[in-house]
């Protein structure tokens, strides 16, 4: 097994490393050079997560490239006709992850269904439903700071892979040398760009899940994208289902890879309600609702005689259950399926 030093060494020469990125190499120091070669960025269950930077134990075009091909080849094998859907966020590198994983993918002869804008990583997951994909990739670090970027991976149910095929993954790219990988894309008839069809139907799936109430159409209410990709799908919502009493941070709405009004933008997080409870407490809104970075995480503060109560992912899926089940016209048959990091509420 080579050691940090000899990882560095072979990246060195390497034909494929971009001439900028040699340069930064070459001016590493040994502590850089220790803390970017030591490990190996390790694919699991989450796929990948790290920070940007050079080195096999950082998010960049080389390791990407790795994931992309090693997941192409599992798919060749477990796949007679094998499909990936491909989405990303709005974070430093994800459009151009996104766009290698294409390439590489087809120049495999695989067909890739892909998102021409960042938009939430549920959307991921429903596509591959749609389109009956073998897979998905939704470049995104999720709640983490700016310095990290990310790589989940779903399998041909739209739900998280499990540690087989993560293991399959993580052998196949220690066996993959990077400068040997094409990253031209020879064949863009295998690339669809999802369109209109698919979004309209994601929402009328969605519609559809709604129980027939009276809603309170004037509750007034924050909420907050943190700067991430929750703006555009859920201020079609909010406008759909004809509320009219909203607010929205000025500094939260639109996306920032620098997240620079909320460093640690995980809406589980106190600080990352900060702007949002300002607002809310000038508009005297009830109720603050905040969507992480890729739009698949939600929280809730709610006001009381104080300020406000921040909840949490138990509190919220207790209160979900609570409303779903009095709804619920066949309670004799509803049953919970738990995970086994929720708790026993």
């Amino acid at each position: 097994m080579l050691d940090y030093k000899d990882k560095y060494k072979k990246w060195l020469e390497y034909s494929s490393i971009k001439s900028e990125d040699n340069g930064v190499l070459r001016n590493m120091s040994d502590e850089s050079i220790k803390n970017a070669f030591t490990e190996d960025l390790v694919f699991g269950t989450a796929g990948l997560r790290g920070k940007h930077g050079l080195g096999t134990n950082m998010m960049n075009v080389y390791t990407v490239k790795l994931a992309a091909k090693a997941i192409s080849l599992v798919l060749k094998e477990k796949f007679t006709e094998p499909s990936i859907v491909i989405g990303y966020d709005t974070r430093h590198m994800s459009k151009e992850f996104a766009t290698l994983s294409k390439n590489i993918c087809t120049d495999m002869g695989i067909k890739v269904y892909l998102f021409n804008e960042a938009l939430p990583t549920p959307f991921v997951s429903y596509a591959i439903r749609h389109y009956k994909a073998s897979c998905g990739i939704m470049v995104t670090a999720s709640h983490n700071p700016k310095d990290y970027n990310g790589y989940k991976v779903y399998n041909e149910h739209g739900s998280q892979i499990l540690e087989e095929m993560a293991e399959l993954v993580q052998n196949k790219m220690k066996n993959i040398d990077f400068d040997t990988v094409s990253i031209d894309a020879k064949d863009d008839s295998l690339c669809t760009i999802i369109g209109d069809e698919f979004f309209n139907s994601y929402y009328k799936d969605l519609y559809s899940l709604l129980p027939k109430l009276d809603i309170e159409k004037d509750i007034s209410f924050v909420y907050t994208p943190l700067n991430g990709t929750g703006l555009k799908p859920i201020m079609k919502v909010i406008e759909d289902l004809e509320f009219k009493n909203y607010h929205i941070p000025k500094v939260q709405k639109n996306p920032d890879p620098d997240f620079t009004s909320c460093p640690y933008p995980n809406p589980e997080f106190k600080e990352a309600f900060d702007e949002a409870i300002k607002l809310a407490k000038k508009e005297d809104c009830d109720v603050i609702f905040a969507t992480d970075p890729d739009c698949d995480r939600i929280n809730i503060a709610v006001k009381n005689k104080d300020g406000y109560t921040i909840l949490d992912g138990n509190r919220i899926g207790a209160l979900l259950v609570d409303f779903i089940l009095s709804h619920s016209k066949q309670k004799e048959t509803s049953y919970l399926v738990k995970s086994i990091v929720t708790s026993d509420f």
